[in-house]
């Protein structure tokens, strides 16, 4: 979507992207806008938009993937796991 409106139905400026799937149509992103939701961790996905809020915070994002690593339980789907220092998902 072009134009004026492509931030508001599509994508906000204040929404920093950070990490993605590997066919670049979805990302998590932390917003760093005005609004309440400020620090919050959402997800985006192209054909949706992005307004689904996960986390209140990076902080609590990185807490919920270590306590996932360490149990060995699912997050966002999956579940992580460390080989040779790596991370993975199983």
């Amino acid at each position: 979507m072009d134009g004026p409106d492509a931030e508001a139905n599509w994508w906000r400026m204040d929404w920093v992207p950070w990490a993605a799937n590997h066919d670049g149509a979805s990302c998590l992103f932390v917003d760093t806008g005005p609004s309440p939701g400020c620090g919050t961790v959402g997800y985006f996905f192209q054909e949706t938009g992005g307004e689904a809020r996960l986390w209140p915070s990076l902080t609590a994002f990185l807490v919920a993937l270590a306590d996932a690593v360490e149990e060995g339980t699912p997050f966002f789907g999956e579940t992580p796991v460390v080989h040779g220092g790596a991370l993975g998902w199983a």
